[in-house]
């Protein structure tokens, strides 16, 4: 459960990186901006606070959407331009990582589900966090199996056959991650699709 102080220093670490994001868009908005989602994250409490920041997604996705619009010198005015999403931020796109990460190992192995995580780091369909998740999961869990296994197996020789269970693993990890990260990043590039129709 989160504290007052820790929710205030999740809110902190989150504008912190918004702002971050923001260097180069214009002051006016880049104030507004940070003003906007301070405010509102100021009055949530932790669990809401935490909800909310997943919905507003990672910083460089906000910078990105920022800076789609223009400003006319001549007005001084924000002149609204037709919204188009990078191509990072495309569903397609966002598909087609998470089918990597999925299936990678299957089509080239490693380099393929390394092909996929580079096309998630490219993208800002989804939290930095989610990212460090899906990246880490596989060679951290293969790590353990193959140090815990072998250790296992030089003590208890014949009892685990650590090829398979390190076959296992590199089947269901892969697969299940790459459908969590499609699932997660799909949701959020349509959820920003439809905001910006």
């Amino acid at each position: 459960m989160m504290t007052k102080s820790t929710e205030r220093q999740v809110v902190r670490n989150y504008i912190a990186q918004l702002e971050a994001a923001l260097d180069g868009v214009p002051n006016d908005l880049r104030r507004d901006i940070l003003d906007g989602i301070a405010e509102e994250l100021g009055g949530l409490d932790a669990p809401t606070a935490a909800a909310r920041i997943e919905e507003l997604g990672d910083p460089a996705f906000i910078a990105a959407e920022a800076r789609d619009g223009v400003v006319d010198p001549a007005s001084g005015g924000r002149v609204t331009v037709p919204h188009v999403s990078p191509v990072t931020e495309q569903p397609w796109f966002v598909v087609l990582a998470g089918l990597l990460v999925a299936f990678g190992f299957f089509l080239i192995p490693i380099v393929g589900w390394v092909a996929g995580i580079v096309l998630m780091w490219l993208s800002g369909a989804w939290l930095s966090w989610e990212k460090w998740l899906a990246t880490l999961i596989v060679p951290v869990g293969a790590g353990l199996i193959f140090g815990v296994g072998g250790l296992y197996y030089s003590v208890f020789p014949g009892q685990v056959d650590v090829f398979t269970l390190s076959m296992i693993f590199l089947i269901a990890v892969p697969l299940a991650s790459g459908i969590w990260v499609l699932v997660r990043g799909l949701r959020r590039a349509q959820r920003s699709a439809a905001a910006t129709a």
